[in-house]
């Protein structure tokens, strides 16, 4: 019965996934003015900008260094070569592994925050990213060979989204970085700390509420029990066990069940079982005696500020943003749309200083980092630095000069001092080494953490008058971040066994101490008049947390070497890289990489559609600036022949767009006509970030042409035997408040759409129309995520009996074009409004034995007016009525909203929907 279920489910979800294989625009590229090289070795085909040589060089030997570790664990020896994109322009660190085509993409970065753990950041890639591509390689095999031939990477994609579930994708990455390397993150208390807060307060979740999330508190994501899921099974199974596993999952991988069944088949144990001890087993491994439960409702917290002898701390709860909070009081000072945990704030003469990741107009893979300043007294903000990539802004001690970590367009890591205007006064390079944190000491020394080539961290003591540096602690592989200087003392947060700790190194005598005790973390130390204020990590979340300064000294180099290593370790034992600067330093040949005609071949194709006997095929290039689709087919209902294609250009500003469709109709067996369509569309975008705004606007220009053939007993708004001309325009724009965790709507917003379309027939004059559209989404907030939409929409068409009917611009299966309950007609013009209230209602967090997860019930109401008019006649149609949802988590794997909806018809009567979707239009 349950595989019944999945096996229609997948259907509808192929069905619909198989039209995301038609071009469609995308701003997923890097700017146009980048030129770009490749070289290559055995283990990966290396694209990227031509000034990055360098790293290109580090990276590809790296790459050829890990080739025959990541995949043993698998049975593979000497994975696949695999093409790597190596990004220059983006303001975040992150990677990843994607098919269609088959590929790799790292944004060329460095580690300026402890979140990602205390390796060179593209060893941690080069481990973690081929681990997923070893992982992805593995499950073309048994039947998901069948999947790769009908549907290329598309089939082999959708096999792995479907039988295999994240947590074990990232979890195997994690344990990988870890198990080949002598750090990982595997091997770090900062990853492991949310979690174990929840075990050792007994608030872990279960199986079910770990896939499906919930509302009620906040849970670590999929890396970390991942990683803790999959350690586990190779400790108790062996190191061949999740092999089998997957052996037996890509025996039919379009099943969501397939890895949990392949668990309990090869364990003997329920997977939900496994899990429960794995929490269990993690609760006596890490329970302490220092550790207190809480109770109180989730937050987040970073950074104690002092200013002016006033407490500040940054503070987000769990249904809310980002603010800063003074000390005793309820409401925030600002709310921020910032991630603190990748980079700094400070706070001076009631300015605070802090930085915000803001997209570039066009293109996705660039983005920014700016500087802010936001004067607490004024409430006026200023945009200091613009279009650059900065982090970890701080006040020297005066107030009158800014440090920032600088990342340059040319990967080079700088020290910049900047005034009050932004002007930069001075710029400190490092010879190699990468910095990746400062603190102001006195107006002409900063300390400040830099790394190694091999990721192993220093702290540094940085005098602007001659700009010499001291070594002032050795270098570690601990992941030591968060300095602040007080007086004669240097503190910081750094790994202690299982735990992260406040320590203080004395800038006298360089002797070390330890400051605090916690159960599980201190983080973001700041001391004031004798006390030490920092961030501790509870079951309720991170919380200001203040006490005595009172440290203790324990030896010199406690936080050197392997000694920060948990002494009860769940990870594997450190393997050093004894050559590493030896091995990544060889030099390869490199070559100009052509764009365009390096990937031609298909990488994804089909045979069957919805309309028949389709054979398509999809070729996109490695940069992603050019794709097309060509397809022929045969369709099933009037068994005639049609052929399509499409291409998209996205190198430039623009998106241009290329289509053509020709088919051969029939009408009752009997009538045949031909049909021609081709057209151009170029579509401007427009996007940018304020505050806690996100807008966007898309302007598109769109000729297309019709051309039929004659037609038998066409009706009068039918065409035969003519062309129709078609030349539209489209704009949208949204701008919406960043939505809560709660949020149903946003708090405030617009959406607003406008199309236009002029039809001009070549023969039959009288043939030529156009149609006019518009419609506007106003968002309004109400109480405790209560909210208000209202939608304005209209649409008027040439009137007339003989003229060119334009389908409807609104017209989709999931929404009513006219009010609720009334369904469409053809019209000259139709005006309508709706009102909409939301109002949550319940959030279960409900577990119906595997097959659903209920995470959330909540209705609407509506009133709905649409005034149509055709042949100047007129009419209303009214409508009101309710709607429940329901949102839930399906088969462990489909995030669905299942609804119910009742509308009351003013003239006759009422009617009943039932829908499936997470967004149902009106």
């Amino acid at each position: 019965m349950k595989i019944l279920t999945i096996l229609a489910l997948l259907a509808c979800f192929s069905a619909h996934s198989f039209s995301l294989l038609n071009p469609s625009v995308d701003f997923a590229q890097s700017t146009s003015k980048q030129k770009w090289n490749e070289l290559d070795n055995q283990a990966v085909k290396l694209i990227y900008p031509r000034e990055l040589k360098p790293e290109a060089e580090f990276i590809a030997n790296l790459l050829e260094h890990y080739q025959d570790q990541v995949g043993l664990s698998f049975g593979i020896k000497t994975p696949r070569k695999f093409p790597l994109v190596l990004r220059s322009e983006f303001a975040l660190p992150n990677g990843f592994v994607t098919l269609g085509p088959r590929r790799s993409e790292w944004y060329a970065s460095s580690i300026f925050s402890p979140v990602i753990g205390g390796l060179n950041f593209y060893q941690s890639l080069a481990i973690h990213e081929y681990r997923h591509i070893v992982q992805f390689d593995y499950m073309n095999r048994s039947t998901n060979k069948v999947a790769y031939a009908l549907f290329g990477d598309f089939g082999i994609m959708l096999a792995i989204a479907l039988g295999i579930p994240p947590w074990f994708l990232e979890g195997d990455a994690v344990w990988a970085e870890t198990q080949f390397s002598d750090a990982g993150r595997g091997r770090s208390p900062r990853f492991q700390a949310r979690l174990k807060a929840l075990v050792l307060s007994d608030q872990a979740p279960t199986y079910d509420e770990f896939l499906a999330g919930t509302y009620n508190t906040n849970h670590p994501d999929h890396y970390v029990f991942g990683y803790y899921l999959v350690t586990r099974a190779y400790r108790i199974y062996g190191p061949g066990f999740w092999e089998r596993v997957l052996q037996s999952v890509s025996g039919f991988s379009f099943n969501p069940y397939a890895l949990t069944n392949a668990f309990r088949n090869l364990t003997g144990l329920d997977f939900e079982d496994y899990f429960a001890q794995t929490m269990s087993e993690l609760k006596q491994h890490w329970k302490n005696p220092n550790f207190i439960a809480t109770k109180e409702p989730y937050r987040d917290s970073f950074y104690p500020l002092i200013d002016q002898n006033k407490l500040y701390y940054l503070k987000r709860p769990l249904d809310g943003y980002w603010g800063l909070y003074r000390y005793g009081k309820k409401a925030p000072e600002v709310e921020l749309a910032i991630n603190p945990a990748l980079s700094r704030v400070d706070l001076r003469d009631n300015k605070l200083l802090y930085t915000q990741f803001l997209p570039h107009q066009r293109f996705s893979y660039k983005n920014y980092s700016d500087l802010f300043v936001y004067d607490l007294a004024s409430k006026k903000k200023t945009h200091l630095l613009q279009d650059q990539r900065v982090y970890h802004p701080q006040f020297s001690p005066s107030g009158q000069k800014i440090s920032v970590i600088k990342h340059e367009q040319n990967n080079e890591w700088v020290l910049s001092i900047i005034d009050l205007s932004g002007q930069e006064l001075r710029k400190i390079k490092f010879n190699g080494l990468i910095i990746s944190e400062a603190t102001w000491q006195s107006e002409l020394l900063l300390y400040a953490i830099v790394q190694n080539i091999d990721g192993k961290k220093n702290i540094m003591s940085i005098d602007l008058n001659d700009k010499k540096t001291t070594t002032l602690l050795e270098k570690t592989r601990n992941n030591i971040f968060a300095l602040s200087a007080k007086d004669d003392q240097l503190f910081f947060e750094a790994d202690d066994q299982d735990s992260v700790q406040i320590f203080a190194l004395n800038l006298k005598d360089k002797t070390l101490a330890r400051c605090t005790q916690e159960a599980i973390a201190a983080y973001n130390p700041r001391v004031h008049q004798n006390k030490l204020f920092f961030i501790g990590e509870f079951a309720h979340g991170k919380d200001l947390k203040s006490s005595n300064l009172s440290c203790e000294k324990v030896a010199s180099n406690y936080l050197n070497d392997y000694n920060y290593l948990p002494k009860r370790s769940i990870a594997p034992a450190p393997v050093r890289f004894e050559d590493f600067k030896e091995t990544v330093s060889k030099s390869l040949n490199d070559r100009e990489h052509s764009e365009y005609f390096n990937r031609l071949t298909p990488h994804s194709w089909t045979f069957f559609s919805g309309r028949g006997i389709h054979l398509s095929q999809t070729t996109t290039n490695y940069l992603n600036s050019l794709s097309y689709t060509l397809g022929v087919g045969r369709d099933s209902e009037e068994q005639q022949p049609f052929g399509e294609f499409s291409l998209s250009y996205s190198k430039w500003y623009p998106v241009f767009t290329l289509s053509a469709e020709y088919r051969k109709r029939e009408e009752d067996g009997i009538i045949r006509w031909n049909e021609t369509e081709y057209g151009v569309a170029m579509t401007l975008p427009y996007r940018f970030q304020k505050g806690l705004y996100s807008n966007q606007a898309l302007l598109t220009f769109k000729y297309s042409g019709l051309d039929y053939s004659q037609r038998e007993n066409a009706l009068p708004y039918e065409l035969s035997d003519d062309k129709l001309q078609i030349a539209a325009v489209e704009f949208n724009f949204s701008s919406k408040k960043n939505l809560k965790l709660k949020n149903i709507w946003p708090d405030y917003g617009i959406d607003f759409r406008s199309v236009f379309k002029n039809a001009k027939a070549t023969r039959n004059k009288q043939f030529s129309s156009d149609v006019f559209y518009q419609n506007i989404n106003l968002y309004l907030p109400s109480i405790f995520n209560h909210g208000f939409k209202f939608s304005f929409s209209g649409e008027k068409q040439s009137q007339g009996f003989y003229n060119y009917r334009h389908e409807p611009i609104n017209n989709s299966i999931a929404e009513y074009i006219f009010s609720r309950g009334y369904k469409y007609r053809y019209v000259d013009q139709y005006l309508k409004f709706s009102s909409d209230y939301a109002l949550p209602l319940f959030y279960p967090d409900f577990d119906l034995s595997g097959w659903a997860f209920l995470r959330r019930i909540y209705a609407k109401v509506f009133f709905d007016h649409t005034n149509i008019e055709i042949f100047g006649f007129k009419d209303d149609l009214n409508s009101t009525g309710a709607e429940l949802l329901f949102e839930t988590y399906l088969l462990r794997k489909f995030d669905l909203t299942l609804g119910a909806r009742a509308s009351h018809r003013f003239d006759d009567g009422d009617v009943y929907d039932f829908f499936i979707g997470t967004q149902v239009g009106f």
